[in-house]
């Protein structure tokens, strides 16, 4: 069964951005299939089968990376492939494309550095959310400030057990 994936996330500088997929299940058919043919339960590919591309992985990170590739000079390509990454936690692998890209084509260098700097302020925004807050431990002055004080409430309750003790 192929499932087309229509998801529409939210990124802070962007707002809401579409992103598309598809994938298939392990035991899914392929579209292209005659109606008379079984499917198949071994992994081997079919002799006539189609190599498999980009848009038939299954993997969205793979038809996000070809839409960019198609449509290098837009930004909104790019967005939603950083966008899609970053929901999927896998900006390691985003910035290993641009790397390969700012490595091999200097053409397009200037594009991948400044994808590879907005990669970085995803993975930034990403720390900050993920980061712990140490537990807070008391200073030395408020465990002073607390020892006084719990001399100060016992001297008094002593003074008035006193009085009542001794009354007139």
């Amino acid at each position: 069964m192929w499932v087309r994936l229509n998801a529409r996330l939210f990124d802070e500088t962007a707002g809401w951005v579409g992103c598309e997929a598809m994938s298939e299940s392990q035991d899914a058919p392929r579209p292209d299939a005659p109606a008379d043919e079984e499917p198949r339960a071994d992994a081997e590919p079919r002799a006539d089968a189609e190599p498999a591309d980009a848009t038939t992985s299954g993997d969205p990170i793979d038809a996000a990376w070809a839409a960019v590739e198609a449509a290098w000079e837009s930004a909104e390509a790019h967005k939603k492939f950083l966008v899609l990454s970053d929901s999927l936690d896998r900006l390691g692998e985003a910035g290993r494309r641009y790397r390969a890209v700012k490595e091999s084509d200097p053409k397009r260098r200037a594009e991948a550095e400044k994808q590879i700097d907005a990669l970085i302020g995803y993975a930034m925004r990403r720390v900050q959310v993920d980061k712990v807050e140490p537990a807070k431990t008391r200073s030395r002055i408020e465990w002073i400030a607390f020892g006084l004080s719990f001399v100060l409430v016992a001297a008094a309750i002593v003074s008035m057990l006193r009085m009542l003790g001794h009354g007139p």
